[in-house]
């Protein structure tokens, strides 16, 4: 089965758009071929959402392979996509571009997205830890203790991968960040999470970048639920406007923020 998905987003077309796909009883495996343009798959966002609205991937087109794959196993799913069954019905792929980009820009090419039950080769894998499933529940323990020593701890909170626009794979980044001598490390994707992550000594610590037009960075961990931000996020993209005070019903006025926020804990540093 091969089905070819066509996303138009040339000028007067909408940031975001949608598409959908059927999966059939007993379908084991969903390949994505992302036929997008590098310098175009740097702003483009695709989240995949099953027959009952649960999420099963996000992913920032951005650097990493030019395939997306859903399977029930692992071994066999992307990095950026939740493993599990398969539910049988219609899929729906959202495609989301920021919108200062189109504004720019008026020859922002359709791109086509290739739909195929054939499972294929996945050079960046789901990990071994699982972060969040596809309820977006985050199921991170922030409770678990790696360390009692009193000691001055390094690391890093603000870091990008393959999942959104980082340069480089997150085995890579994770090798570079123990070398550095870090105790930790925070993946700071763009306006998504990661499902998944690699088993590491390292301390890494899901969080989300929240990210728009009007600069607004917001990095954040130990979210409860992911699921009430991905509305807000697709509004505030939709607005262009800031998402922190537009989840909060803040005035329209604070629209244009700056700023890096970390909780971490009962804590909230502001960088």
């Amino acid at each position: 089965m091969n089905q070819d998905l066509i996303f138009d987003f040339r000028i007067h077309h909408p940031p975001h758009q949608e598409q959908s796909f059927l999966v059939h009883d007993g379908q084991t495996c969903i390949r994505i071929t992302l036929d997008i343009p590098f310098e175009k798959g740097i702003y483009t966002v695709l989240t995949v959402y099953d027959p009952s609205h649960c999420i099963r991937a996000m992913r920032q087109v951005g650097y990493g392979e030019r395939i997306l794959q859903i399977s029930n196993s692992p071994e066999t799913c992307s990095f950026g996509a939740c493993y599990g069954k398969l539910e049988a019905g219609i899929w729906t792929i959202h495609a989301a571009i920021y919108p200062e980009v189109l504004e720019k820009n008026d020859h922002f090419p359709a791109f086509c997205l290739v739909i195929s039950d054939q499972p294929s080769e996945v050079k960046e894998q789901a990990g071994q830890e699982v972060w969040m499933n596809q309820f977006g529940t985050i199921l991170f323990d922030g409770q678990k203790e790696y360390e009692s020593m009193l000691r001055w701890y390094a690391g890093d909170f603000h870091v990008h991968t393959h999942l959104s626009d980082g340069q480089e794979t997150i085995p890579d980044q994770m090798e570079k960040a123990r070398l550095a001598g870090l105790d930790f490390y925070t993946a700071t994707e763009h306006n998504l999470m990661a499902f998944t992550w690699p088993s590491s000594p390292l301390l890494a610590m899901t969080s989300i970048e929240i990210t728009t037009a009007k600069s607004a960075l917001i990095n954040s961990w130990r979210l409860p639920d992911l699921s009430p931000f991905q509305d807000t996020i697709i509004i505030a993209l939709d607005q262009n406007c800031n998402p922190f005070f537009h989840h909060l019903g803040a005035n329209e006025d604070l629209k244009i923020f700056t700023g890096i926020y970390v909780f971490c804990q009962n804590l909230l540093f502001v960088i």
